[in-house]
């Protein structure tokens, strides 16, 4: 295990979740953001706490953990009484059939407790400014359910990119 990073340290681990992932996509499994769903995944540590979350191996997760270490950082920490973190699980979106995209643990749940589903102004006008300019740190690839039109979801953040342009954002994270 890379204890920096928290994700498995495998010589050529890029090319095995590549290939996995094809193979996945290939059958027709994909979530609302058009990853694969029951992706080679793992609990990993967020940088900087001491909160794990069950996301994608890879690229994807790779990102949403420097988005979450960022968000715990310079927002607000996960770490805390209540156990209200969540990565992955196999389901559709709530209200919907669509298959969300914890499905593909491309999407992590922070802090729900205090920022519940449908719920808007959980987090300051300057706590939302920081999130905004956390993302555009990470190229945009990964959307705040906080900007959703519809029913927002302040807990809520995603992969919202093809695998090219997480891929080629997890290529400039610090290592």
């Amino acid at each position: 295990m890379d204890q920096q990073l928290g994700r498995p340290h495998v010589i050529g681990w890029q090319n095995t979740v590549d290939a996995q992932y094809r193979k996945l996509a290939a059958a027709g499994g994909v979530s609302q953001n058009g990853w694969p769903v029951d992706p080679p995944r793992h609990s990993r540590l967020i940088p900087g706490t001491t909160t794990k979350v069950v996301v994608a191996d890879g690229p994807a997760g790779d990102v949403l953990l420097s988005v979450l270490a960022q968000v715990a950082k310079r927002v607000e920490s996960p770490d805390g009484g209540q156990l209200d973190d969540w990565g992955y699980a196999h389901r559709t979106v709530r209200g919907s059939a669509d298959t969300s995209n914890h499905a593909s643990a491309t999407a992590v749940d922070l802090n729900a407790t205090r920022h519940p589903l449908g719920k808007r102004g959980t987090f300051t006008p300057q706590q939302v400014d920081e999130i905004h300019k956390i993302l555009a740190e990470h190229g945009n690839v990964v959307r705040w359910g906080g900007d959703y039109h519809g029913r927002v979801d302040e807990m809520h953040f995603e992969i919202n990119a093809d695998q090219a342009a997480v891929a080629r954002v997890a290529a400039n994270l610090p290592k």
